[in-house]
């Protein structure tokens, strides 16, 4: 995005709540091979590269010697050979070898910074904080059940982690952005049960029918309704749920890493459970679901264009608007103090619940 001629960002004018003591996804595993690999995360630099036992390790990207990026350098041996003097760091950024210095003289103590990571579900994540994690990264549902067929893509979007989230978790939009791929003009009531943890929100969509543009007709086969459940989970997961009673259920969840302020990349992962139409209607959804994605990339492009320009957020909130003001809630909440996600819900009650209606 070009702002070579936007204002500076007043970033207290902005829904930019860091929640940085969390886990993020930073690529996908078979993109760090035998080189370094520079990723950002909330703008920040960091250099990942594998050790001797293949375990990934993450400095920041930034030698101390002469603040070059590391990611300039090379690998050896499991270490990290800087591209400029040759200094060379191990997995926990100490540096271990000055070639240039002469064996007589003492050895400083100099180390980069380094940061947890876990590789995990064909993922590589990483904790931006020096503090030691408390929590497990999130974990996608459905991923490795044999009963799904899951469906993995990536997208960039320029627009704030909070716009991203909105987006995806907005209802009223389909029928107006995506007309005729996910609904028509034809409006129903629908009635929603939206109920807040100290970690999520979710809503639930009581009588929905299902949705009249060609994507949930495939999808739907003649169905009288649907059960569809949305759902944001903290630090950046938006999760969207659609089912047939006693049929297939359609899972689509996508976790939103903060390259910087006005860079999102999300990651989703589409699970389908597995069945003779499925297999048969997957290869004609996919090409349908990634237009509603394009649609949304650029609609997002134009929102943060106009944005900047204006120079401040300009948000209201809606009764239809069922999630945005609890994403950003729960955003500002986590961005002030470390939350511990459970990924499951057990036996923690809401709270708080309320109902609406609105016409989808």
């Amino acid at each position: 995005m070009d702002q070579s001629h936007q204002p500076a960002l007043n970033k207290s004018a902005y829904t930019l709540h860091r929640v940085q003591k969390n886990w993020y996804i930073v690529c996908q595993s078979d993109q760090l091979k035998d080189e370094p690999l520079s990723v950002r995360l909330w703008d920040e630099p960091f250099v990942l590269f594998r050790d001797e036992q293949g375990r990934v390790r993450a400095l920041i990207d930034r030698c101390p010697h002469r603040n070059v990026p590391l990611s300039a350098g090379r690998c050896r041996d499991g270490k990290l050979e800087c591209g400029y003097h040759g200094w060379i760091f191990d997995g926990e950024g100490i540096c271990t070898e000055i070639p240039s210095l002469h064996p007589d003289t003492p050895f400083p103590k100099i180390r980069a910074d380094s940061f947890p990571t876990v590789e995990s579900q064909g993922y590589i994540w990483l904790f931006p904080s020096l503090k030691e994690p408390e929590l497990v990264p999130f974990s996608f549902p459905h991923l490795s059940d044999s009963n799904y067929v899951s469906i993995r893509y990536q997208t960039d979007f320029e627009a704030s982690i909070y716009c991203t989230a909105e987006n995806i978790l907005d209802v009223p939009h389909t029928n107006v952005l995506h007309k005729g791929l996910f609904r028509q003009d034809q409006r129903q009531e629908v009635e929603v049960e939206i109920r807040r943890y100290s970690d999520r929100v979710i809503c639930e969509f009581l009588n929905e029918a299902p949705p009249s543009g060609l994507i949930g007709k495939i999808l739907t086969r003649g169905a009288s309704r649907v059960l569809h459940y949305d759902r944001f989970i903290l630090p950046s997961i938006a999760e969207v749920e659609y089912a047939i009673p006693s049929g297939p259920k359609l899972v689509t969840t996508s976790f939103l890493t903060p390259v910087s302020d006005f860079l999102t990349r999300m990651y989703s992962v589409v699970s389908l459970t597995k069945s003779r139409w499925t297999s048969l209607a997957s290869p004609v959804v996919k090409p349908m679901v990634m237009k509603v994605v394009e649609q949304d990339a650029r609609m997002l492009r134009k929102l943060t264009k106009n944005t900047v320009h204006f120079g401040r957020e300009q948000f209201i909130h809606s009764r239809v608007d069922f999630l945005g003001s609890s994403i950003q809630a729960l955003m500002k909440k986590a961005s002030n103090e470390q939350l511990k996600p459970s990924q499951t819900l057990s036996s923690e009650k809401p709270s708080s619940t309320r109902r609406a209606k609105f016409l989808a």
